[in-house]
């Protein structure tokens, strides 16, 4: 069946349902009077009832039949074709880093690379031979590096922008100006005037979000006897390049000076470093000022390092209770003041800056560029006899606002507040 028909069809008995709908509520209304200045019986009336029912009953019936039809075939209940992920003929994801690794990027041998090779050129207006390597099919691609997530701090919590056309583009978008003392209302003031008073000229500020992505790259040295039994070395090569960017992106969107990479939190302009009670200790007290600084509302996260937990796992009140870890026999806590707690093995080390968080990564920026691609050459390690395989791909990110939000008392707040080195005075 034509994807027009079904949705004409669809359209149609819609259409009809709505109508028979109304026409329903209409007769009601007509039987209400007739029943008044006629006496007709309340089973006349039911039985009126009971055949608009058994219509409409049977036009739902066939819009539901008709929708699943559209459904098995491949076809959203608006005609459209649901969107469908390629894989160029390749069983799995170390069947395509095989053929990769085996094939020349600038003139594959391997038909489903030149299939994905023309689809690059098409559509991603992407060369495999200028870029370095063939994209990973859409299939496979969240496997590299996105497909252990869990093990990303930062990309499945933050705003992720997806490429564009070109993907490596720069991308551009206006954002209100809250910086600063500009405040929640980006620098719109009101006053009060008297009649006959001139009202004050005032304005909300704009500034610009950019977004350019960087390449980040992994590679792994591959002996060519493990080339010679590559479908089964292929998940291994797969996994440790995986890991490798998404180490490299966490590490970037957390530290990252933006030259080259992505801006990272700590030592931006828009995070907040709380002064600690005690030096390389996180007390109570600590804890409570990041809580108070904090942007309140958002879906807030505590980054916690490691090298933390014994720290807030004997964390005691001025009795000397425990007030975190109960006892020794439960686990740490998955919350504190209430707030969801994630354990990060990236985290700067007790006593360091940044040592702990507490965060709403919604405000932060994520924006894909190409990729993951995968390239290999023998030519590096020829004598060796042994093969270079690289992963890479391009991304760029940064924080959403530009300073701390200063409150309508002054106070200042951050949706990034994080635990400084540096001792309260």
């Amino acid at each position: 069946m034509a994807d027009n028909a079904i949705k004409d069809m669809l359209d149609g008995l819609k259409a009809d349902l709505k109508a028979l709908n109304d026409k329903k509520t209409d007769a009601l209304e007509d039987i209400q009077k007739e029943v008044k200045e006629k006496g007709k019986t309340i089973k006349d009336v039911q039985d009126e009832v009971n055949k608009f029912e058994e219509k409409m009953v049977d036009i739902e019936d066939k819009i539901t039949a008709l929708e699943k039809k559209a459904v098995e075939m491949g076809r959203m209940p608006n005609g459209e074709k649901q969107e469908e992920k390629r894989d160029f003929g390749f069983k799995s994801i170390g069947e395509f880093v095989s053929a990769a690794m085996s094939n020349s990027k600038d003139n594959p041998n391997d038909e489903r690379l030149k299939e994905l090779g023309d689809f690059m050129k098409k559509e991603l207006a992407i060369d495999p031979g200028t870029a370095g390597g063939f994209v990973i099919p859409e299939r496979f691609s969240e496997m590299l590096p996105m497909f252990q997530p869990q093990n990303a701090i930062f990309r499945p919590r933050a705003t992720v922008i997806a490429a564009g056309d070109p993907p490596e583009g720069k991308i551009s978008f206006p954002a209100l100006d809250q910086s600063g003392a500009k405040g929640v209302y980006a620098g719109v003031q009101t006053e009060w005037i008297e009649e006959g008073g001139t009202k004050p000229e005032t304005d909300y500020d704009y500034r610009e979000i950019s977004l350019e992505p960087h390449e980040v790259a992994g590679r792994i040295h591959v002996t060519d006897k493990m080339l010679r039994n590559a479908p089964g070395v292929a998940g291994t090569i797969n996994q440790m390049l995986s890991w490798a960017l998404a180490k490299s992106e966490d590490d970037a969107f957390m530290t990252g000076n933006g030259v080259g990479k992505p801006t990272g939190l700590l030592g931006h302009a828009s995070t907040i470093e709380q002064t600690r009670v005690t030096a390389d200790q996180i007390s109570y007290e600590d804890i409570v000022k990041i809580y108070s600084q904090m942007l309140f509302g958002g879906n807030y996260t505590w980054l916690i390092s490691q090298t933390d937990l014994p720290q807030l796992m004997q964390m005691k009140d001025a009795s000397g209770n425990l007030i975190w870890q109960p006892n020794a026999v439960e686990g740490s806590p998955g919350s504190l003041l209430g707030v969801p707690t994630t354990l990060n093995e990236r985290q700067p080390t007790l006593g360091s800056t940044g040592d702990i968080g507490l965060v709403d990564l919604m405000y932060y920026y994520i924006k894909d560029g190409v990729g993951p691609m995968i390239a290999s050459s023998e030519h590096v390690e020829f004598v060796n006899n042994k093969t270079v395989v690289k992963a890479f791909k391009s991304v760029d990110g940064k924080p959403a606002i530009t300073s701390p939000l200063q409150l309508e008392n002054g106070e200042e707040v951050s949706p990034f507040v994080f635990l400084s080195s540096e001792v309260t005075v």
